[in-house]
C-alpha cells in the first residue's frame, strides 16, 4: 500500500497509519464491493487496496474515519509493546461488566449516566410511592369523616 498525500505528518508516520489500519485491511471483503473488483469471496481489504488510493468510495470513507479518530489519548496501549493487547482486553472485559444484583448496581459508579438514572428512578419512585400513600390515608379520612358526618345527622 502506497502512502497517501494526506497523511504525511498528520500521524506521525507512515508507519503509524499501516499500524492502525492493520486489523481493518485484513477484515473480509463485503460480497458487493467484491463484485465490483471481480475478485474471490475469501479477499482482504488490503488485497484490494494494494496500490493506495483508486479504490471504492465506501472504502475510503472507512479508512478516513479510523485515521481520524484512531484512538483516545488516555487508551495509549502502544506504551506498553507487550501487555499492551492484554491491558486493551482486559480494560475491555472490565468496562463490559455490569452489575448484576441490587447491591452492585447501589455501589457502581463507572457508567454515570446509568448510576444518576437509577438514582432518579429510585427517588422520583419512592416520593411518588410516598405521596400515593399519603393521598390514600387523606381519602379515607375524608371517607370516614363523611360517613361519621352523616351518622350525626
Amino acid at each position: 500500500m502506497q502512502e497517501p498525500l494526506e497523511t504525511r505528518g498528520e500521524f506521525g508516520s507512515w508507519k503509524t497509519v499501516k499500524r492502525l489500519l492493520q486489523p481493518y485491511l485484513a477484515t473480509l471483503a463485503p460480497a458487493d464491493i467484491l463484485k465490483i473488483y471481480n475478485k474471490p469471496i475469501n479477499t482482504t481489504l488490503g488485497e484490494l487496496m494494494p496500490n493506495g488510493p483508486g479504490y471504492n468510495q465506501d472504502l475510503f470513507f472507512h479508512i478516513q474515519g479510523i485515521l481520524m479518530y484512531p484512538y483516545q489519548t488516555e487508551e495509549r496501549f502502544d506504551d506498553f509493546p507487550y501487555f499492551g493487547d492484554r491491558i486493551r482486553f482486559l480494560m475491555v472485559m472490565l468496562q463490559e461488566q455490569k452489575p448484576r444484583n441490587f447491591w452492585q448496581l447501589w455501589n457502581d459508579s463507572r457508567d454515570t449516566m446509568q448510576w444518576w438514572t437509577f438514582w432518579l428512578v429510585l427517588i422520583v419512585g419512592v416520593s411518588s410511592l410516598m405521596l400515593a400513600l399519603a393521598s390514600l390515608a387523606v381519602g379515607g379520612a375524608q371517607t370516614w369523616a363523611a360517613f361519621k358526618a352523616l351518622e350525626e345527622k
